[in-house]
């Protein structure tokens, strides 16, 4: 449903937005699969840091993005950056759930 208001409120179509969640997927993947060696590196509390940095600012490069009306900033915004927040995100607790 956000997805229909942001839509709608922007002037940009739907598959335009929902494109952003593809990329956010993407890029959690490619996050998930690099992260697991600089986990094994630096630990869990880092990359739990480096996710929520990279989440919680990527979230306000997409908010900018649409208070702006720039479509680009909410791709690289929410897609990449929280993409690859998500993923690191992701890593952290399924290693500490391993041991």
């Amino acid at each position: 449903m956000h997805g229909g208001v942001t839509s709608s409120a922007e002037d940009w179509s739907l598959s335009e937005v929902i494109c952003v969640f593809t990329i956010a997927i993407v890029f959690l993947w490619l996050a998930a699969a690099f992260a697991g060696k600089w986990l094994e590196k630096v630990g869990l509390r880092k990359v739990g840091v480096a996710s929520a940095l990279c989440w919680g600012s990527g979230y306000l490069v997409g908010a900018s993005g649409i208070m702006t009306h720039q479509l680009v900033l909410l791709y690289l915004g929410y897609g990449v950056i929280g993409g690859c927040g998500l993923g690191l995100g992701y890593v952290s607790p399924v290693r500490y759930s391993d041991n």
